[in-house]
């Protein structure tokens, strides 16, 4: 290896997530996002474990910072009131957005990460300009201390990938950043960026190759993880729920409900302990109105049935 210090330094934070983090590092060299669609949260519950430090020595300089914008989540999705209308217009031309502070309070409009990590065209708008539809490539980066508090969906749990940080604190602890001494020498790694740009970049391009990132294990524990432990409920709504017209008084029947609510934990691959008690529960305190009623969007069912007042889903198809 070229870079035998930043590799000592990168295994040792993140582990068997480190080949995934070279190859995303990788891709960020390339301007589009067509090959993968993805977004990277570097988890860190335990918090002091130098992911942050490790960050703005290795992959900053590595990207360039002139290539580098650093949106927070809330301003990109215009959520706990920051306006999103001007908050992507910085992102044009930019190779990644890195961001190392997830609030710990819930994002209320996740649909627009997902439309940023498309590689679609994308509407944005300047202070004093008129908006402009044009292709945005950064390569969406964060860090966080707790489990980011999304509503998900299924392309939204497609493209996530919480990286967990495996290596203990070291803030104020000197026997650890003792240890770390011994693994790695940090003047060094500076000296090997240059050779861990092209092992980066090699690294995508076989992942390419293989039309996969390599998504380990624990990866995919922790953002299985966190995509269970959601407002399971509030997303399927977001994400399920149909218009009906005004004034309609029938709606669908509870059971129907339920089983769409659990072909769209399939459909998204989440595994739920939300039973059908549970589910009514959840609905009833979300204000949605219980009835018996023959009226479904379905079709008329010969006799009432106990429903959702008003309330119609789609349809979740397996063939």
């Amino acid at each position: 290896q070229a870079s035998p210090n930043i590799n000592a330094w990168g295994a040792y934070l993140f582990g068997n997530s480190w080949q995934y983090l070279k190859e995303i590092i990788g891709y960020a060299f390339i301007p589009e996002q067509h090959t993968f669609n993805t977004i990277t949260i570097l988890l860190d519950e335990t918090g002091g474990s130098g992911k942050s430090y490790f960050v703005d020595k290795i992959v900053k300089p590595l990207i360039g910072q002139a290539n580098i914008t650093a949106k927070d989540i809330d301003t990109l999705t215009g959520s706990n009131g920051k306006s999103a209308r001007f908050g992507t217009v910085d992102l044009i031309g930019k190779l990644a957005n890195i961001h190392l502070d997830i609030p710990d309070t819930r994002i209320d409009m996740p649909d627009a990460l997902k439309t940023l990590s498309g590689g679609d065209l994308v509407e944005v708008e300047g202070k004093g300009s008129n908006s402009i539809s044009v292709e945005l490539y950064a390569l969406l980066i964060f860090a966080s201390n707790n489990k980011p508090k999304l509503s998900v969906s299924s392309a939204l749990v497609q493209r996530m990938h919480l990286v967990p940080v495996v290596a203990p604190k070291v803030r104020d602890n000197p026997k650890e950043a003792k240890h770390r001494e011994s693994l790695w020498n940090e003047k060094e790694a500076i000296k090997e960026l240059g050779g861990f740009a092209i092992e980066c970049i090699r690294a995508f391009q076989e992942a390419k190759a293989n039309m996969r990132l390599t998504v380990s294990d624990e990866i995919e524990e922790v953002t299985k993880d966190w995509a269970n432990s959601q407002d399971l409920v509030s997303s399927f709504l977001l994400e399920a729920r149909k218009e009906t017209p005004e004034g309609y008084t029938g709606g669908v029947s509870k059971q129907v409900a339920f089983a769409r609510f659990q072909d769209w934990l399939r459909d998204n691959k989440i595994e739920s302990k939300i039973n059908k008690r549970s589910f009514d529960t959840n609905l009833t305190q979300k204000g949605i109105l219980s009835t018996r009623t023959r009226l479904h969007p379905e079709g008329e069912s010969a006799n009432p049935q106990f429903s959702w007042l008003g309330l119609d889903l789609e349809k979740y198809d397996f063939g």
